[in-house]
Parts: C-alpha cells; sequence; structure tokens
C-alpha cells in the first residue's frame, strides 16, 4: 500500500479486517545475506474496500496478456494432464516529463485436466489470452533437501484473445472458454 492507502490502512486495519483489494501482482527479486536470491509475490494495491466480518472469503484474479512460450504438458501419476506457461502482463505509464515507461511482469499459469488440454490444443507463443483463476502458492523440497516456493495462477477460464492462425486448425468443438474445477496440485506433479 501506498500514498493515502497505507494511510487508512494505518488508521483502520485490524488482525481479522476483510478487504478487497485490486491492484496489480508483481513479483520482487533480492539477495539474503548468504547471497541466495530471494523472490516475493506481491499485490500493489491500486483500491481497497472494507468488508463485513462474517462471510467468506475470494481469492481471484484476471490477467490479459501474452504467453512467453507454447504451454508444456504433463500428466500427474492419477494420469491427468497438467498445463503451464508463462504469461507477459505489460503496464504502460507516462512519468511527469512525458516519458512512456513501461514494466512487464512474468505470470506462471498452471491449469488441470480437461483445460489443460485446452490449453495445449489452442495456445502457443505469443497468443494474446484472458485468464481467471487464483493465486496458489506451493512449497517442496529439491533433492538437496532445501525448500522453495512457487507462486502461480490456476486457472478456472480462459478466452483466446488471438484470432485463430490459418497454420493452426482448430476443431469447431473446441471452445476456448471452458470452466472446470481444478484438483489440489498434490506432491505427485514433476514441477
Amino acid at each position: 500500500l501506498f500514498g493515502r492507502l497505507a494511510e487508512v490502512a494505518s488508521e483502520h486495519l485490524e488482525k481479522g479486517s476483510k478487504l478487497q483489494v485490486g491492484g496489480r501482482i508483481q513479483t520482487r527479486k533480492w539477495q539474503d545475506q548468504d547471497g541466495n536470491d530471494r523472490y516475493t509475490t506481491e499485490v500493489v494495491a491500486t483500491s481497497m474496500k472494507f468488508l463485513p466480518k462474517s462471510g467468506g472469503s475470494v481469492n481471484r484474479v484476471t490477467l490479459t496478456g501474452n504467453l512467453g512460450a507454447d504451454p508444456e504438458i504433463r500428466h500427474i501419476q492419477a494420469g491427468d494432464p497438467v498445463a503451464t506457461f508463462s504469461l507477459a502482463t505489460t503496464e504502460v505509464w507516462r512519468k511527469p516529463d512525458g516519458s512512456k515507461q513501461e514494466h512487464t511482469e512474468w505470470h506462471r499459469i498452471v491449469a488441470f485436466k480437461r483445460m489443460a488440454e485446452v490449453c495445449g490444443e489452442l495456445l502457443e507463443k505469443g497468443t494474446r489470452v484472458y485468464i481467471e483463476g487464483r493465486i496458489q502458492t506451493r512449497k517442496w523440497q529439491d533433492q538437496d533437501g532445501e525448500d522453495h516456493w512457487a507462486t502461480e495462477i490456476v486457472v478456472r477460464d480462459m478466452k483466446k484473445l488471438t484470432p485463430k492462425s490459418a497454420d493452426r486448425a482448430v476443431p469447431p468443438s473446441m471452445d476456448a472458454s471452458i470452466p472446470l474445477p481444478e484438483p489440489p496440485l498434490g506432491d505427485d506433479v514433476p514441477f
């Protein structure tokens, strides 16, 4: 939180407060005392609304961007497909001197089951796509026992925004917007 939002938060936020926060996702990188690269993913808030303390919570992300590479399809031990790909979102603004400033953020996207298959069939590097999903952070240990974390967007809904290319035929029965529930990502996923 910055500026007036930070002031309001410091005056009114308390443990247990429920908020609706709008903003952009960004990942920051820094080095710890041992020189190891560390990362944190955060939401830079542009709006904040206090909600009643009763009721559930919402974890929803919407992104529109371009694929950085073709989706990678893998299968978990149960045989279900999992698609992963990177998505670039670019924010453009003007500095006070009028010069154009630009920042690109890369997001790790994960899709399961039928949605994974659809992503593999319809998407390719450079495709412009709308993604709706939820933020998920996973922790795992590598072979040396070192902890690692990954923050990713788990797809609930996807819409291809780039027109179909003539060289990549898509069966007419394939709808690019297929909201499906996704299973939790278990320990048997090889990434």
